[in-house]
C-alpha cells in the first residue's frame, strides 16, 4: 500500500513539475507579443520562475525515475477470474449454488493499456534525454539550434505524452458525477498541463509564431 501511494504521488508530481517548466515560457511569449519587444524586463515573479526551470526539471526527472522504478516493481499481468461450483459433501456431486472464484488465464492488454504504457515509457525516455542535454558538458557540445530543438520540441512532446499517460489512467473517472464535483488525483494533476497546452496552441498560429520569432531575433514592433 505504501509503495502504491508513493508511486502515484511521484507520477503526478513529475507531471505538474514538467508543466511548470514550460508554463513561464508561455507567459513570457504573450508578454513579448503584447509589448512588441524583447528588451523590456519581465515582472520579477516571472523572471524568477524562468530562472528556476532547470531546478524544476531536475526534480521532475527524479520523481519520474522513482515512479518508473516503482511501476516496474509493482507491475504484474492481469488474470481473469472464473466462477466454478464448489465441492459438496457427496464426492460425485458439485454445489452449483455456492461457487468459488479461481484465477483464470492472463488477460491481454487492450488498446487503452497499450496507450497508457506506451505514452508513459516514451515520455520518460524523452525526459531522460532532456535531463542529459541540460548538463553543461553535453549542452556545450551542441549548437544553439540543436539545443533549442531538443529542449523545446522534444520537451513539448514529452509533456503531451505524459499528459496522455495520466489522462488515460484516470479516464474512467472523468465523466463520473462524483469525480466531476470532487476531482480525483489525476484530474487535479491534469489542470496545469492542460492549461499549458491550451495556452500554447494560439502561439502556433503561423503569423503569431512568425511575429514572436522576429521579436526574439531583436525586431521591435511599436504599438500604434
Amino acid at each position: 500500500m505504501f509503495t502504491k501511494y508513493i508511486n502515484k504521488t511521484c507520477d503526478l508530481h513529475a507531471l505538474v513539475l514538467l508543466a511548470a517548466c514550460y508554463l513561464p515560457g508561455i507567459f513570457a511569449a504573450y508578454i513579448q507579443l503584447v509589448r512588441g519587444t524583447k528588451y523590456l524586463e519581465f515582472p520579477g515573479w516571472l523572471d524568477n520562475w524562468l530562472k528556476m526551470r532547470k531546478q524544476l526539471g531536475i526534480f521532475m526527472l527524479l520523481s519520474a525515475s522513482i515512479h518508473a522504478c516503482f511501476y516496474v516493481l509493482l507491475f504484474s499481468p492481469h488474470y481473469s477470474r472464473l466462477k466454478i461450483p464448489s465441492p459438496s459433501l457427496n464426492p460425485q456431486e458439485w454445489d452449483w449454488v455456492k461457487r468459488m472464484s479461481v484465477i483464470g488465464p492472463a488477460i491481454d492488454l487492450d488498446l487503452r493499456d497499450n496507450i497508457y504504457l506506451g505514452a508513459g515509457v516514451s515520455a520518460y525516455c524523452f525526459a531522460v534525454i532532456l535531463g542529459v542535454t541540460s548538463l553543461p558538458s553535453v549542452s556545450a557540445s551542441l549548437t544553439w539550434k540543436e539545443l533549442r530543438m531538443i529542449q523545446s520540441w522534444l520537451g513539448w512532446l514529452c509533456l503531451l505524452l505524459a499528459t496522455t499517460h495520466c489522462a488515460v489512467n484516470g479516464w474512467s473517472n472523468i465523466f463520473t458525477f462524483h469525480h466531476c464535483v470532487f476531482l480525483g488525483s489525476e484530474q487535479w494533476a491534469l489542470m496545469l498541463p492542460v492549461l499549458t497546452i491550451l495556452l500554447k496552441i494560439p502561439l502556433l498560429v503561423p503569423w503569431k509564431d512568425s511575429r514572436l520569432s522576429q521579436i526574439r531575433q531583436g525586431k521591435v514592433f511599436t504599438l500604434n
